[in-house]
C-alpha cells in the first residue's frame, strides 16, 4: 500500500482504501481499478492523494528485484535528457525497465533450452541428430 499524489496516478491502479470527499461522502470504494473518468472525479473533488495497492516504484510481481534493477541500469541511458521526477517520465521508465526485465528473462529461458544460443550461434541442420 502506498500513498500516491493524484497527478502521479495511472489508469489501472487499484485503490487500497476508500476515498471520501471533504464532506465525508464516499467517492470510490477500496479495490476500485482507476479509470480516466474516476481520476477526473478525484481532481474535481480536490482530492490530493489516495492509497493504492503496490507502489509505482516497485517492480511487478512477475519480475524479481535484481532483474528489475539490472534492466533499469540497461535502459537508463535512454532517459538521460528527461526529467525523471515527472510522473509520466517516471512511469515510462518503470514500464520500460519491466519490459526489458521480462525480455531478458525470456531470452535467458530460451538460451537454457538451447545452449548454443547462449553463445550467439545457431544450430544448423547438420548439428541435429
Amino acid at each position: 500500500m502506498a500513498t500516491v499524489a493524484i497527478d502521479a496516478l495511472c489508469i489501472g491502479m487499484v485503490l487500497s482504501a476508500e476515498v471520501r470527499a471533504p464532506d465525508g461522502r464516499m467517492l470510490l470504494r477500496s479495490g476500485t481499478e482507476l479509470t480516466a473518468r474516476q481520476m477526473e472525479i478525484l481532481r474535481t473533488w480536490g482530492i490530493a492523494e489516495v492509497e493504492v495497492e503496490g507502489t509505482p516504484e516497485s517492480p511487478a510481481q512477475d519480475v524479481d528485484e535484481a532483474s528489475y534493477q539490472y534492466a533499469l541500469r540497461e535502459i537508463l541511458s535512454r532517459f538521460l535528457h528527461l526529467d525523471l521526477r515527472h510522473p509520466a517520465v517516471a512511469m515510462l521508465l518503470r514500464l520500460a525497465a519491466l519490459q526489458r526485465a521480462r525480455r531478458n528473462r525470456a531470452q535467458k529461458a530460451k538460451s537454457m533450452e538451447n545452449p548454443l544460443l547462449a553463445f550467439g550461434t545457431k544450430r544448423s541442420k547438420r548439428d541435429t541428430p
